[in-house]
């Protein structure tokens, strides 16, 4: 990660074998004025956060997709039945 966060170690780094990320989401209507796109740029890069256009119908799937991964994640450590 860039900023203050460029000399920290990742989780592997600490020998630490784990991959892990989390998702914010914001959604506006069409149309959206310049000004209200650049602030949420700015958000993206104050907060160090990628960001990535969904249309509606992969919007609708993206809790379906969340819910299949983390099961199977969760089965795999035993912490849920399969």
């Amino acid at each position: 990660m860039p900023g203050a966060f460029a000399d920290a170690p990742t989780w592997r780094e600490n020998g630490i074998d784990v991959v892990a990320s989390g998702w914010r989401g914001m959604m506006g209507a069409h149309g959206l004025t310049r000004a209200r796109i650049a602030y949420w740029q700015q958000e993206l890069k104050d907060n160090h956060w990628a960001g990535n256009f969904e249309n509606a119908a992969q919007t609708r799937r993206r809790p379906d997709i969340e819910y299949a991964e983390s099961k199977v994640m969760l089965g795999e450590l035993g912490i849920v039945k399969r």
